[in-house]
């Protein structure tokens, strides 16, 4: 049975309530916004934040709050710090601790990003399938690649049965990639994904925030 989750003064009933409110207030938040103290939405990202198992660390030097995309085309919450520097973290780990399977579920997403990157450049990337939005000035990164069949069956598809599932990765260039050892793994993984290359659509930042399982 699910326990009651806590973020500063908020009880939620469940984790699974405290992760749909959490998109809720990621999804009303834009790239350009700086979340310092004078945001409404700063005391919430705090006490987000303090539910992280690297807590003292992320914080040392915080400046302020602000998310981009990463190269798995989702949105990412960052710290930006005093010394010009920024770390990110993961809002789903402040919530559940990251395990073994979240750990391989975030490189699996990085090495398909240039799948993902490719199919975005070759359609309409400023049309939302869901909601109809037409912005043709918007920016690239203003719309984003969404799995019409949620990425975690595909993920879990292609997982079933197999042996040779790595459990440890490296990071280079701030991302978290696939050791040597596992790049057979990895290009079977990629040409799993891509047997779902009809499986793509584009939707615009909130649809894409706001849809779960994607």
């Amino acid at each position: 049975m699910s326990k009651t989750c806590y973020i500063g003064p908020l009880k939620f009933k469940t984790k699974k309530e405290a992760q749909e409110y959490t998109r809720t207030i990621i999804s009303e938040l834009s790239l350009s916004d700086k979340i310092n103290n004078k945001h409404k939405h700063f005391k919430f990202l705090s006490d987000l934040l303090r539910k992280h198992s690297e807590y003292e660390e992320k914080n040392k030097g915080f400046a302020y709050f602000f998310i981009k995309q990463d190269y798995g085309n989702s949105i990412q919450l960052n710290i930006m710090k005093i010394d010009g520097t920024f770390d990110s973290f993961s809002w789903r780990h402040c919530i559940s601790p990251i395990n073994s399977k979240n750990d391989l579920t975030r490189v699996m997403r990085e090495s398909i990003y240039y799948e993902i990157k490719d199919y975005k450049f070759k359609h309409n990337f400023n049309i939302c399938k869901l909601c109809g939005l037409n912005n043709p000035d918007a920016e690239f990164s203003e719309f984003h690649v969404d799995h019409i069949i949620p990425f975690q069956l595909i993920r879990d598809g292609f997982l079933k049965n197999r042996t040779d599932i790595p459990s440890n990765f490296k990071k280079e260039n701030n991302r978290w990639i696939f050791n040597e050892s596992d790049k057979l793994f990895e290009k079977e993984w990629q040409q799993y994904h891509s047997s779902f290359k009809n499986n793509f659509q584009i939707l615009c930042e909130k649809c894409n925030l706001t849809k779960s399982n994607n």
